[in-house]
């Protein structure tokens, strides 16, 4: 036992790896709870408002920004999409939570949206200016419990697989644009109106897959 015998400092770094670890547990198990969410649910696409699912997003990782000293730069108006909420918090506090632990320095995050040229998808996307990914690592980066040793080491790897998992179901499709050494852009794209609306839905149809 250390109780009683350590000095303070020993004993506030042993208190701050147990709070580490107690989070990084919590984080795993709120993904497991959101991937089991996904794969019960049928929900029925709703017109989304992106800025409060983005303002949400952005509070929900208040700590993790200021840990990181990360700034999120949003545009003014955002483009029409249709979702469910609840789960398209879930893909922006993943990009975006990337975006701060590997952003580099006081990462200066963009985010953003527009809608396709075919007017019935919109693509929304997180800009980071990290160190970047080759195309190897690109490959990997939705693949359940895979590591990008090199470059993103941290984390369990589940996130973007949960994120993949939840755009698809939603009727669309996710993706990262990045090279060495020019950061990243991670997006996805949804459906720009709902189902029954005047598009006709050619992706993975809402619902679908588990």
């Amino acid at each position: 036992m250390m109780l009683g015998k350590a000095d303070e400092a020993t004993m506030r770094h042993y208190l701050a790896e147990a709070f580490s670890s107690a989070r990084r547990l919590n984080d795993i198990i709120e993904e497991l709870l959101v991937l089991a969410g996904v794969r019960r649910q049928h929900i029925v696409p709703a017109p989304l408002d992106m800025a409060t699912i983005v303002a949400e997003s952005v509070d929900r990782l208040d700590y993790l920004l200021r840990q990181y000293a990360a700034v999120v730069h949003r545009p003014a108006a955002w483009p029409a999409a249709a979702g469910h909420a609840p789960w398209v918090i879930e893909v922006w506090v993943n990009f975006i939570s990337n975006a701060a632990k590997y952003g580099g320095s006081a990462p200066q995050i963009t985010v953003g949206g527009e809608l396709g040229s075919d007017g019935c998808t919109t693509r929304f996307w997180v800009q980071d200016h990290g160190p970047g990914l080759d195309a190897a690592a690109q490959a990997e980066m939705f693949v359940p419990f895979t590591r990008i040793s090199t470059i993103r080491a941290k984390g369990h790897g589940l996130g973007l697989s949960i994120v993949r998992r939840i755009v698809e179901k939603l009727g669309g499709k996710v993706g990262v644009e990045s090279q060495p050494g020019a950061g990243a852009r991670f997006w996805f794209e949804l459906p720009s109106d709902p189902v029954g609306g005047r598009c006709t839905q050619s992706a993975v149809p809402p619902g679908g897959p588990d």
